[in-house]
């Protein structure tokens, strides 16, 4: 079966079903280039959604074509790749949380300045 032309391995497929209906070589490769079409589908929908920057649902789509196929290794690098982005995502945003949470001193708590030039305990002396 042709590795990334499920449509034109699926015809030849057929083709060898008509000369043998009870060919069940055939039969399985009809079965496996129609799964193939799905995995295809479910890969480049994923790599849309990435490329779009939605990551869920490009995750989604990753996972959704390794169900249907567990050793495509397009799909697993996509994922992970997009799992990565993920982490990344969520540790700049929580960075960003964290800066705009930031521990500043209430106003009470700072310590006034003296409105004189010279601080009160120089002022006192001679």
């Amino acid at each position: 079966m042709s590795a990334i032309q499920p449509a034109v391995a699926r015809a030849a497929f057929e083709r060898a079903l008509l000369r043998e209906p009870a060919n069940a070589a055939a039969r399985a490769g009809i079965a496996a280039s129609q799964k193939l079409d799905k995995v295809l589908d479910a890969w480049s929908a994923a790599m849309r959604a990435e490329t779009a920057g939605e990551m869920g649902a490009a995750k989604s789509s990753y996972e959704s074509a390794l169900a249907l196929d567990a050793s495509f290794a397009p799909a697993r690098e996509g994922l992970s790749r997009v799992q990565e982005k993920i982490r990344a995502q969520a540790f700049e945003s929580a960075l960003r949380r964290q800066r705009r949470l930031r521990w500043r001193p209430a106003a009470w708590m700072m310590p006034r300045r003296s409105t004189s030039a010279l601080p009160r305990w120089a002022a006192t002396r001679g």
